[in-house]
């Protein structure tokens, strides 16, 4: 996360000093159900307060 002590920059790079951003080409979205929270304005009587999320890959 950018760092106001860094004027902004991530950590990874102030400290490798090329000005180039990380790669996290390699990070995989694993196994854990996220549920998001509907609004009451936007459902009904009766209806669940939650839908189940599905992360994109």
């Amino acid at each position: 996360m950018p760092t106001s002590s860094l004027q902004g920059r991530i950590p990874y790079t102030a400290w490798k000093g090329d000005g180039r951003k990380p790669d996290v080409s390699y990070f995989r979205a694993f196994g854990c159900l996220a549920y998001v929270l509907v609004r009451k304005k936007d459902r009904k009587a009766l209806q669940p307060h939650t839908r189940k999320a599905i992360p994109k890959a």
